[in-house]
């Protein structure tokens, strides 16, 4: 890590832009958040605050998990792009070479996709994928991921529109519930 200063960031917006978010907490818009400036290869600025599960009193941390939605997806194209650019990945190089638990992948058959409860070992639902995911699918959101459950409210219990979302309930409730918290665990 270094100081903000020290690669152009400046310190006096970085402390107004914590003082700002201390406020929105106190007045009960943020119940936490975890934000960093990394410059080269060092953290300028790193601000841990408040609850990641409120109802536990558990605090944000840096290993802290995160469902971010949409806005990460222009900010991860950019990072992967850049990577891309400086000849650290390619846009064909599959998933699983970057998260190994991506390796032999199963796809809903055809015919059974209104199937609830369907898992990589229902075999009659089941089959493996003719091709790997790769990172341009993800980029161009042909991977076949979806978002999995949802809820309106942290209170009310996660509940699945489809069998597609019904497939992605367990993993979303053990993120949720802290059983899986880094994406080795996954």
């Amino acid at each position: 890590s270094c100081a903000p200063g020290e690669v152009g960031v400046d310190p006096k917006s970085l402390e107004d832009h914590r003082l700002r978010n201390r406020w929105q907490s106190s007045l009960g818009i943020l119940p936490g958040l975890a934000e960093c400036v990394i410059a080269g290869n060092r953290v300028a600025y790193l601000d841990l605050m408040g609850s990641a599960d409120v109802e536990r009193g558990t605090p944000v941390r840096e290993s802290t998990l995160f469902r971010c939605f949409s806005m990460t997806k222009p900010i991860t194209a950019v990072a992967v792009m850049r990577l891309v650019e400086d000849k650290k990945m390619s846009l064909d190089d599959p998933v699983a070479k970057y998260i190994p638990s991506f390796q032999g992948m199963k796809v809903v058959k055809s015919g059974s996709e209104e199937e609830w409860g369907v898992t990589a070992k229902s075999h009659d639902h089941v089959e493996p994928c003719k091709t790997q995911m790769t990172m341009r699918h993800l980029l161009t959101h042909t991977s076949g991921l979806a978002y999995g459950p949802d809820r309106c409210s942290p209170k009310e219990p996660l509940k699945a529109n489809s069998a597609a979302e019904g497939s992605y309930l367990g993993l979303v409730q053990d993120v949720d519930s802290g059983r899986i918290q880094t994406l080795r665990e996954f």
